[in-house]
């Protein structure tokens, strides 16, 4: 891994960015709509930075696309600096953008003030480069416990694109869409490598005009023992009224990246945090609106193996178009 990838955490630039349209027809505005892209993270506990370098996002509507590149000809578009080769040099048409800084309902821009033809899209496809990287911590390998020494590994997505669901662009409304990466879901590390791999599984496009975020503190009292010393305590999240005996872990097919667990796949997993004030709080941001059940655990979640995990707490939650909930562990 190149030191100048090691340093680039340095560089990164938090403020939006806008992607020009390239492709696709020409519209008068009485049949285009505005169209809004950000990404978000639920953070994974083992890294402390998540460099994902945007190259392009392509909309997809039957055989018809629509293109958004960084870095365009028409000098509208805004790449950085972040994203180097092996040889140190800036790679064009990037913007790196470290995940982990967007957590719960913060969110970065990708795409802002444009406009798309109104109709049904079948498909959002972002392209993302091979010199993304992460920044892990390292295990020691006697106690299987991550240490505060940290090393770079390369983040490679299969294609080099995420393949997500479509959308529909209604006249006289506007879209505005987050794609939420639930990184304890979608990061996973093959075997035999020291890369990580970033899959579709665990990558929602959200609709921002009918979703909402779930927040609320932890007991400390809960989360005291052997296990949450050991493994962190998580907050899982279930679609639906789903009891504890039927709550999967992050279990998944690596040859197919599909669910392999038996029991119900949760939509997300959060770490439950410390703040300054010595409150325990979590976060899980961009949820769609609807009926959810809540689990707490210290239990050990590996997505490549089957484990059977042991929750302390469960609570029901019902998300709101545009709201935040709270939903306490006490």
């Amino acid at each position: 891994m190149s030191v100048f990838k090691k340093t680039a955490i340095a560089l990164l630039i938090s403020s939006p960015f806008i992607l020009s349209a390239c492709g696709g027809s020409s519209s008068s505005d009485d049949d285009t709509v505005a169209f809004n892209l950000s990404v978000s993270d639920a953070p994974v506990d083992h890294a402390t930075s998540v460099v994902a370098c945007f190259n392009e996002v392509e909309l997809r509507a039957g055989e018809n696309t629509q293109n958004f590149i960084v870095g365009g000809e028409n000098g509208e578009v805004a790449a950085n600096d972040v994203c180097k080769d092996e040889s140190g040099n800036v790679v064009p048409n990037t913007h790196g953008i470290d995940l982990m800084q967007f957590t719960g309902d913060d969110a970065a821009t990708l795409i802002t003030g444009t406009r798309i033809p109104v109709g049904e899209y079948s498909q959002l496809r972002l392209s993302i480069t091979p010199e993304s990287y992460a920044v892990v911590k390292v295990m020691n390998e006697e106690t299987g416990e991550y240490t505060e020494e940290t090393k770079v590994v390369n983040l490679t997505v299969p294609s080099n694109e995420l393949k997500l669901d479509g959308f529909v662009a209604t006249q006289g409304s506007e879209v505005s869409l987050t794609v939420e990466f639930d990184l304890r879901k979608s990061m996973v590390n093959p075997q035999n490598s020291e890369d990580l791999v970033l899959k579709p599984r665990g990558v929602r496009l959200v609709d921002n005009n009918t979703a909402g975020h779930i927040e609320g503190d932890v007991n400390e009292m809960l989360i005291q023992g052997e296990a949450c010393d050991m493994n962190g305590a998580f907050v899982y999240l279930y679609e639906g009224t789903v009891a504890v005996a039927d709550m999967g872990d992050m279990h998944y097919n690596a040859n197919t990246g599909e669910y392999a667990g038996d029991k119900t796949e949760p939509v997300a997993s959060v770490a439950v945090e410390m703040e300054e004030q010595g409150d325990y709080e979590y976060e899980i941001g961009y949820v769609q609106a609807g009926d959810y059940t809540l689990a707490l655990t210290c239990s050990s979640d590996d997505s490549e193996a089957a484990d059977e995990l042991e929750f302390i707490s469960a609570k029901t939650a019902i998300v709101e178009d545009k709201q935040t909930s709270e939903v306490d562990f006490n």
